[in-house]
């Protein structure tokens, strides 16, 4: 599931969270929707597929490796996926059991954002929409505006 909050949600929250005395406040988007809502638009509209979490970790580090060899040239689209490899495959726990990835691909531990959704009127507002194709639309269209992705 994924917890992100649009920025301008974000900021609302923060500048809410200063008028409370509770130490820890988690900020998250109180009505989490699956990550494939996210990753759907964005498979859709540069013509790609999609495969499991484990399987696209693997895949990116066989192109790493590739990019090591100089069988592959590092492109500037592939050159950060291959910077956070590590990252990503930290979230990899094969021995566990229960190993089942979260929020944030299993980045990050597991928070829940009740208190800080009480203190902030902002995200307590049950007309509060989910994050979705209309903010991805939004965030492809300026990272293509700063030449990060294709047009």
């Amino acid at each position: 599931m994924c917890i992100w909050l649009p920025a301008d949600y974000a900021a609302a929250g923060c500048v809410d969270y200063l008028e409370t005395d509770k130490f820890i406040l988690h900020l998250c988007h109180p009505k989490p929707v699956p990550f494939t809502a996210l990753t759907g638009p964005i498979a859709k509209t540069f013509g790609l597929g999609s495969m499991p979490y484990l399987d696209w970790v693997e895949k990116l580090g066989e192109e790493s490796q590739k990019v090591g060899r100089g069988e592959l040239k590092p492109s500037k689209y592939l050159e950060p996926g291959i910077r956070l490899l590590d990252t990503y495959r930290s979230a990899i726990k094969p021995n566990e059991p229960s190993f089942k990835l979260s929020d944030a691909f299993g980045l990050m531990y597991k928070v829940t954002g009740k208190e800080g959704t009480a203190a902030s009127p902002i995200l307590s507002d049950p007309n509060l929409l989910e994050v979705g194709e209309k903010d991805v639309m939004s965030w492809i269209g300026y990272w293509r505006s700063i030449g990060f992705l294709p047009n």
